[in-house]
């Protein structure tokens, strides 16, 4: 399985009122390209997070997201937290998407592609953006290096696999 993982971020002194339109404005961004359902922005429920100790967010504004019909759901929660224990100080979201390995590799490039369009589309939106993906795409746009990660994921097994037992 290759993984995206990102963060994405906005100053702590940005207001709700300018949070929910740029998350509404990644959503629409979503909406116009091949994720397989993007759905509405939303106020999600909040839940403690641990930094150290367990903090509250404050807000918490997202939207739900499948990039394929056989994979599974994920969603960017935009946070912002109270000034307590080692909280960050700013508005704050970071997750990971992955693709199904079974997927056809023209259609694993299309989505893979169009997540890392969308963190692009991200900055451009305002928010302070870092990608880390293990097929070397973000920042490089290099389709062979991308080509090359997924063939070797599909390649690899697992050794615990083969443990006789």
């Amino acid at each position: 399985m290759i993984r995206i993982d990102y963060n994405l971020s906005l100053p702590q002194e940005a207001h709700s009122i300018v949070a929910v339109p740029k998350m509404i404005a990644l959503r629409r961004h979503c909406s116009n390209r091949p994720f397989n359902f993007v759905g509405e922005t939303r106020e999600y429920d909040k839940q403690p997070m641990n930094f150290d100790t367990p903090v509250m967010p404050l807000h918490c504004y997202g939207f739900p997201f499948k990039l394929t019909e056989e994979g599974p759901e994920f969603a960017i929660k935009l946070m912002k937290f109270p000034d307590e224990g080692r909280a960050p100080l700013v508005w704050f979201a970071e997750g990971s998407v992955w693709l199904p390995k079974e997927l056809p590799i023209s259609m694993y490039i299309i989505r893979y592609r169009a997540f890392i369009e969308a963190m692009e589309a991200a900055k451009g939106i305002g928010f302070n953006v870092r990608v880390s993906d293990e097929g070397g795409y973000w920042g490089t746009k290099n389709a062979n290096s991308l080509v090359s990660a997924i063939d070797r994921d599909r390649k690899y097994k697992d050794p615990r696999e083969s443990i006789v037992r």
